[in-house]
């Protein structure tokens, strides 16, 4: 019979078989296979422990799940995590984005300060730039249907009146086409309420009424359009 085999531990509590000329080499190697099987199992327990500590509500049953029940609950928990990463990266994004729109309007807002001399700048603000776009398309779309001047008229306290907050959201001039769509946009969903338009329909039409006499005259409408178009400001 061979000499029993000489042990020491090893690192992370495996085992280790010292050196030892008495035993047999069949010996040696089966003691050697031995020990290699308990660590793996010793790290392969130790793994699961680990992960059993970071999956969350594991042992809310109150019994203790089986491996194939830790990794499946891991592998959900991973699941969990990566979406709220890429759910995080996409409103950090779009937060960026609103920054940089941001610092695009408070850009163009600083330049059109009067300077320290006391001169304003050339450029004209955001508000008066758009009122004179409005009116200029108000013109240009009347002139191919003189019914758009009517929607214009009705809307133009809204988006250009002096307590009017859209010309302070739409993009600044230069802006892409996708930069002023998206501030619209966003501009409509917070601002917009379709209530505000009763009393502006009904300002509209008294001033049709009275000066047109579109009630009683439906077709005197698109002359009186004509006439409006041809004023300084239609």
């Amino acid at each position: 019979m061979s000499a029993p085999s000489s042990v020491k531990p090893g690192r992370g509590g495996s085992r280790q078989v010292q050196a030892d000329s008495t035993l047999h080499p069949e010996e040696r190697k089966r003691i050697l296979h031995l020990h290699a099987e308990q660590n793996r199992r010793s790290a392969l327990k130790d793994g699961f422990d680990m992960l059993m500590d970071m999956i969350p509500d594991l042992h809310s049953g109150g019994v203790k799940p089986t491996n194939a029940v830790v990794l499946a609950k891991g592998a959900e928990h991973i699941r969990h995590l990566t979406a709220l990463r890429d759910d995080q990266a996409a409103q950090r994004a779009a937060l960026n984005e609103k920054i940089a729109r941001l610092n695009q309007k408070i850009s163009v807002l600083q330049s059109n300060l009067p300077s320290s001399s006391g001169t304003t700048s050339s450029k004209l603000e955001p508000r008066a730039a758009l009122e004179a776009f409005y009116d200029r398309y108000t013109k240009e779309s009347s002139r191919k249907d003189y019914r758009f001047w009517v929607m214009a008229r009705l809307l133009r306290p809204i988006a250009v009146g002096e307590n009017s907050s859209f010309a302070a959201m739409i993009a600044p001039e230069g802006s892409s086409r996708e930069e002023v769509a998206a501030s619209c946009s966003e501009w409509l969903n917070s601002h917009w309420r379709a209530a505000e338009l009763r009393p502006l329909a009904s300002t509209l039409l008294v001033h049709l009424a009275t000066t047109a006499g579109v009630l009683t005259n439906p077709e005197s409408l698109e002359e009186h359009v004509r006439e409006q178009l041809n004023n300084p400001i239609a």
